[in-house]
């Protein structure tokens, strides 16, 4: 994880190797979003949940119940039961 304020960052960087940063960050920030679309689009929700414990099981029990529904694009009664589902 990489937390800094943009203006601080732009302050010790080239103009060349900012840009290249931010643009960095940006593309990563767009292939996220498509796999979670494609994801969204061909996974059920219970699939991505299978995979989320996968590869974040450390962060799962702290993660509200309603913010993982969200994240799923489910509600938080069918979150609840494929919590409680045995896989």
């Amino acid at each position: 994880v990489f937390v800094c304020k943009w203006a601080n960052l732009e302050d010790h960087l080239t103009k060349e190797k900012y840009l290249f940063t931010v643009n960095h960050f940006l593309a990563a920030y767009v292939h996220t979003i498509q796999n979670r679309l494609i994801d969204s689009l061909s996974v059920t929700a219970e699939e991505r949940y299978k995979q989320m414990i996968q590869n974040r099981i450390e962060y799962i029990d702290q993660i509200p119940l309603s913010d993982l529904a969200s994240y799923l694009g489910i509600t938080r009664q069918s979150m609840s039961r494929i919590r409680n589902s045995k896989f």
